[in-house]
């Protein structure tokens, strides 16, 4: 029986090739890519902890370059950063910055803008276990920093 995984996020590389990011049954993020012209794909786990049950995933590429950076929370309720270049998987600095999330929250999201001098600005955001309860917590990545802002989302005004 086929099992539909609960979060699934696609991104593509500049080649226009797709890369699936997803949790399987053994709780590993795997990614699921095209390898050749006729279409055959092949599942790789990502060499990160394993996720939650039913994690929210997100995922953005960098650019117009092979660099993806995928967000997934762990069993241990941590927020993860996975990424790829031309060197394999790693993990990423937001790995060891973001901390804790709420226990059972869904919420995650990222963003990539990547300027015309290359620099690179990424936006996560989630709930994290520190902040007030309907506060996200939005990490901002420039200047090879991560930054963390508290942003409200009660009312009609986002900060």
């Amino acid at each position: 029986m086929l099992r539909i995984p609960k979060a699934t996020v696609t991104v593509y590389d500049p080649k226009g090739i797709p890369h699936i990011f997803m949790q399987a049954e053994d709780q590993l993020i795997y990614e699921v890519t095209k390898y050749n012209d006729r279409d055959d794909c092949r599942a790789v786990p990502l060499p990160g902890p394993r996720a939650r049950p039913g994690t929210p995933i997100a995922a953005v590429t960098l650019g117009n370059s092979d660099r993806i950076r995928v967000y997934y929370i762990g069993e241990d309720n941590r927020l993860y950063e996975m990424c790829i270049d031309s060197g394999g998987w790693y993990s990423g600095l937001g790995s060891s910055h973001f901390g804790y999330t709420a226990p059972g929250s869904d919420l995650l999201y990222a963003t990539a803008r990547v300027n015309t001098r290359g620099e690179v600005n990424l936006k996560v955001g989630f709930q994290s276990a520190d902040a007030p309860q309907n506060v996200i917590t939005e990490a901002s990545f420039w200047h090879e920093v991560w930054h963390n802002e508290l942003v409200s989302m009660s009312g009609n005004s986002v900060r």
